[in-house]
Formats: C-alpha cells, sequence, structure tokens
C-alpha cells in the first residue's frame, strides 16, 4: 500500500474535536465522553497545533467553530463512525464467518417479514452479503439441490435436506365481485368451477409445473404472482391466492371469496430448509432470525 499512514491525529483526537463542535464548551464535551477539561483542552491544542490552525474561537464560557471547523465537521463525523463501525465488525465477525449467504425464498412468504429478518441480521451482521432470489414452488427446492442455496424458504422439504417449519400461508378462492361465479351468491359445486376460467401460477423451475388444482377446462398460466391477482381482478377468472398478498383488495371490495361445497380455504407449510454445504454460523444466525419473525405470522 502507498498511501502515507502515519496520520497524526488520532481517532481519539477527532472524537474530542467532533464532541466539541456538538457542544459547544470544553466543559460539555469534557463531561459527555467522561475526562477532565483540560484533557478536552489539550486534545484541542494539539490538534491546533498540528493542522496549524484555529479550531474554536473563544465565547465567554463555550467555544465557536472557526471556518475550518465547520469544513472538518462532516468528514471527521464520518471517519470516526467508519471507525467504530469497522472496530464492531471485526469483533462480530471471526474469520470463520461467511462472507456471503446466497437466501432463495418461495414469493408467497410475506415480503414484509423477510425485509423485517434481513433488516435485523444487517444490523447485527453488518459484514455479511446476502444474495436474495426469489421464485415460485420449486425454483427454491432445485436452487437446493443443485448446492446453490445456503438457505431456502420452501413449500416442503427436499429429500436428503433438513429444515424447519417457518409459517404457514393461508390461501382462498377468490373472484372479481362482478364475475359470473361469485354473483351466484350461494355455494359452489367443482362443475361451476369447471366452467369458468382458472387463472394458475406456474412454477417457474425447470419443469414449469402448474400449481394447485387445475380442475378448470380453460386456464390462463402465469408466472408472477402479482399477474395472476391482475388477472383475476380484471375478471378474466378465478383463482386461489394467498390472502395477505390480496387483503388490501379484500377490503376494498375489488376481489370476492368464494363459497365453496368441497374445499375452499387450505394452508400451505413453507418450510426454512439448510443447504446440503456445512451450515456456518452466519447461515444460523439468519435462520434463528428468520424462524423468530416466522412465527410472528
Amino acid at each position: 500500500m502507498s498511501a502515507d499512514l502515519n496520520a497524526r491525529i488520532s481517532i481519539e483526537q477527532w472524537l474530542v474535536f467532533i464532541t466539541v463542535l456538538e457542544t459547544g464548551s470544553y466543559t460539555a464535551a469534557a463531561k459527555q465522553l467522561n475526562r477532565t477539561q483540560s484533557a478536552i483542552s489539550y486534545a484541542i491544542r494539539k490538534m491546533e497545533d498540528l493542522l496549524e490552525a484555529e479550531l474554536f474561537i473563544p465565547d465567554g464560557r463555550n467555544v465557536r467553530p472557526t471556518a475550518l471547523s465547520n469544513t472538518l465537521q462532516l468528514p471527521a463525523t464520518r471517519f470516526v463512525n467508519d471507525a467504530v463501525a469497522l472496530e464492531r465488525l471485526a469483533m462480530q465477525r471471526p474469520a470463520s464467518w461467511e462472507s456471503e449467504i446466497s437466501l432463495f425464498v418461495d414469493v408467497i412468504f410475506p415480503n414484509e417479514l423477510l425485509i423485517k429478518a434481513l433488516k435485523v441480521f444487517s444490523q447485527q451482521y453488518p459484514g455479511i452479503r446476502v444474495v436474495l432470489d426469489q421464485g415460485v414452488f420449486s425454483s427454491t427446492i432445485d436452487a437446493m439441490n443443485s448446492g446453490v442455496a445456503d438457505l431456502g424458504i420452501c413449500p416442503y422439504i427436499p429429500n436428503g435436506f433438513i429444515g424447519k417449519s417457518i409459517t404457514q400461508i393461508e390461501f382462498v378462492p377468490v373472484a372479481h365481485p362482478d364475475y359470473e361465479l361469485a354473483s351466484k351468491h350461494r355455494s359452489l359445486s367443482l362443475t361451476d368451477l369447471q366452467q369458468h376460467t382458472q387463472i394458475v401460477i406456474k412454477d417457474d423451475a425447470k419443469y414449469k409445473r402448474e400449481l394447485g388444482w387445475l380442475g378448470g377446462q380453460q386456464r390462463w398460466s402465469v408466472t408472477h404472482m402479482e399477474s395472476a391477482i391482475e388477472a383475476i381482478k380484471s375478471g378474466i377468472g378465478y383463482g386461489w391466492v394467498a390472502t395477505h398478498l390480496i387483503q388490501q383488495e379484500l377490503d376494498a371490495g375489488e376481489l370476492e371469496v368464494l363459497s365453496l361445497d368441497a374445499f375452499g380455504v387450505y394452508n400451505q407449510p413453507l418450510h426454512l430448509v439448510f443447504g446440503a454445504t456445512d451450515t456456518g454460523p452466519g447461515r444460523k444466525a439468519l435462520a434463528e432470525i428468520l424462524l423468530d419473525i416466522g412465527k410472528s405470522f
């Protein structure tokens, strides 16, 4: 490294400088940093000697920053904060911890829970990158089987893997209120369903399977959950959708839950699955956070 590392002003001195700037006096800075006033004065005087410039001007019992101090405030604050974060990172993440975790998640897992878990993880382990991939049904299974995923959230635990139940997702049959099935205002039979267009989610993994009950004589297959919801809202057909994804539309009357004779609402389990490789401490930590937050759904 060619850069000159012989910095003459220490992190401690920059911390004193910032504290004096924020408090406006040596006395208040000394109290905040639990030091003597003479130690604060000495630190600032040493900085001024090294910089060959004034940093503060006496103003009664307080001090006023010079133009140079105002210029240095933002970069000095960043420097001290970065140093603290670096030390925290070095203490929290031993060399044996992973630098990156690959997480594959089925799209039906609530996104707000996922983001909440990732935020908690990033705050606790800022040095570990998470690569997130979201897909439908067996795309996560494929990622587990191919060894691409370190962790996965999927509808079942594939053979040869270990995992834990993380939550259950409720699915309901819905249609636009003006759609013929919804306007019958009675319990519907399988025959009723078979005579209308069904919107189904196509698996986005290798074999492109269609998911759920497939009894409709006419089916529209889509690979995105948002597309399925929009198709149902537009009155093209009916379909089963995760309740949490359409709660706003249900509350607004844009979609209506169909009443069925034989079956209707069902719960789809989701599992947190560990990848085939040895599970490192970072993956274990992320798994614990995901499992804990999953319980709140």
